[in-house]
């Protein structure tokens, strides 16, 4: 469990100088995690089925039951992280300057002007 933390605190250490998120762009991300050990935790019971363990309190997991248990939350949590960051991938993107304009346009015979309507910014 240390060497996973130490793994996890390193690496983020080391991405926080290629990589500038906002909370927002984070907490999705671990939203995306969360929704995902729920989807983990589906499959596995789409999967293998609810035992009695699930229904009565007195009733224990087995070995092979936890681990079941582990691997698909696990899974579910790395596909649901891996989700979340490709959806939200841009959120912190900057916003183009665009605002409406209006202009006047003279017409090719030069004699009469014409409304313009249109986007102005710079790229």
């Amino acid at each position: 469990m240390l060497s996973g933390f130490g793994m996890g605190a390193i690496g983020g250490t080391v991405m926080t100088r290629y990589f500038d998120i906002s909370r927002t762009h984070a907490l999705l991300i671990d939203v995306g995690g969360l929704i995902g050990i729920l989807g983990g935790l589906a499959v596995e019971a789409l999967v293998y089925g609810t035992s009695a363990a699930g229904t009565d309190p007195d009733v224990r997991f087995t070995e092979a039951e936890r681990e079941h248990l582990a691997n698909f939350s696990l899974g579910g949590m790395a596909v649901g992280l891996i989700t979340a960051g490709i959806l939200t991938r841009n959120l912190d993107a900057p916003k183009l300057a665009l605002q409406p304009s209006i202009g006047k346009a003279t017409t090719s015979d030069g004699k009469t002007s014409i409304t313009t309507f249109g986007f102005q910014g710079s790229w």
